[in-house]
């Protein structure tokens, strides 16, 4: 099962949990109220690795150009962001 997680960016390079979501659609209508807000997909009950690693499919709603949240929270990441139409992960 998929949820979005809601983060805020706060002081760089910090950003505050903001909630999770059953959906795309109700995490950014429920969180993203300026450009510092992101929204990303995560799947429930999924081992992540102890090493930084990209969060495909996470972005700024609000932001005309779509950067990935771990990019604008300095990470060493790569500067790739999954691209998607909308909607693509809503389950």
């Amino acid at each position: 099962m998929i949820v979005w997680i809601v983060g805020k960016v706060t002081e760089f390079p910090a950003w505050e949990f903001q909630g999770v979501f059953s959906s795309e659609r109700e995490a950014i209508r429920a969180c993203c109220a300026n450009e510092n807000f992101f929204i990303g997909p995560a799947t429930l009950d999924q081992r992540i690795p102890t090493t930084s690693v990209e969060w495909r499919g996470a972005y700024y709603p609000n932001r005309l150009t779509p950067v990935a949240p771990d990019r604008a929270c300095g990470s060493t990441g790569e500067d790739e962001i999954s691209t998607r139409a909308a909607g693509e992960h809503d389950g």
